[in-house]
């Protein structure tokens, strides 16, 4: 496994860093090519006690073809992230392209979309070439208030499970820490017409779904009762079902949403309210979706 530097000559995250966040995605193949799977760490460095900083939320986006990472700081209302392509080559290496991150307040949820205001990621790098299990470090943002980097570590076509840095004492595995996973989503309301999103995957601890007209569904397998989710559902193996009001929701996924077997209750927090905002091609007028951690999508929403 190589670790690629692309800011300050970074190794792998060394001790004394602590993950805050982690997602992963995917990009299916066209014709012959293979498809792409990738996970992302964000690592605070160095890990300070009684120093982390607080108000941070973020997750990722999937427009279209389009993979959007996101960050965002709900103390001093700002954004950042970065737009990420990732095509396999005929030598089995990839080339990833990373571009400014092209999504408005408005289209992340956050309100009032006029107090945010986005910060440039210090330096996006020129287009790399990679292989099969490389690391991609990419700062971006050092916290003014503690001097901590914030860092985004790409794990490209690895599809083991995250492996979290130590950090605090040991506790036990809790429902929170599962995740969601969807990919290639169709849905379909009532029984009518499947919206078939023809992109990729992502994954969290809580995703999303936004539909014109009928706003946004946040869903998790933790009750999360605090936040108002409500048991409104369930999902077995590739499908997940929504019964709300007096409608029905179906997801179909090209794989496993939920790890292992069974069936599962999922909890769904509903906005009807939430629209989205800016200027979108015609991929993003349907299905559009996402992951992050629920409060901080529940935040964002009030």
């Amino acid at each position: 496994m190589r670790a690629i530097s692309l800011l300050v000559l970074l190794a792998c995250a060394g001790q004394g860093a602590q993950v805050i966040m982690s997602g992963s995605g995917s990009k299916p193949g066209a014709g012959s090519k293979p498809g792409v799977r990738f996970r992302y760490e964000t690592r605070i460095e160095p890990e300070l006690p009684g120093r982390k900083p607080a108000g941070f939320g973020g997750g990722g986006l999937v427009a279209g073809a389009g993979f959007h990472r996101y960050l965002t700081d709900g103390i001093a209302k700002k954004y950042f992230g970065y737009d990420l392509a990732i095509d396999p080559e005929p030598d089995n290496s990839f080339r990833v392209v990373f571009q400014p991150l092209s999504l408005s307040p408005e289209r992340l949820g956050l309100a009032p979309a006029n107090a945010w205001s986005q910060i440039p990621v210090p330096r996006l790098p020129a287009p790399l070439s990679v292989h099969s299990r490389d690391v991609i470090a990419l700062d971006l943002l050092v916290h003014p208030g503690t001097g901590q980097k914030i860092v985004d570590y790409l794990f490209i076509d690895d599809d083991r499970a995250v492996v979290r840095l130590p950090s605090g004492p040991a506790r036990d595995y809790r429902v929170e820490d599962v995740p969601i996973t969807l990919g290639k989503v169709r849905l379909s309301v009532n029984g009518g017409q499947a919206v078939d999103t023809g992109s990729g995957s992502i994954s969290g601890t809580a995703v999303f779904f936004d539909l014109p007209d009928r706003g946004r569904f946040i869903l998790s397998l933790a009750p999360n009762e605090e936040l108002g989710f409500r048991k409104a559902g369930e999902i077995r193996g590739d499908t997940m079902t929504i019964r709300w009001g007096s409608e029905t929701y179906l997801l179909e996924s090209d794989g496993p949403i939920a790890p292992g077997g069974g069936v599962f209750n999922l909890y769904v927090y509903h906005d009807p309210g939430w629209r989205p905002g800016g200027s979108w091609g015609a991929s993003d007028q349907g299905l559009f979706f996402g992951a992050s951690d629920a409060r901080s999508l529940v935040r964002r929403g009030r």
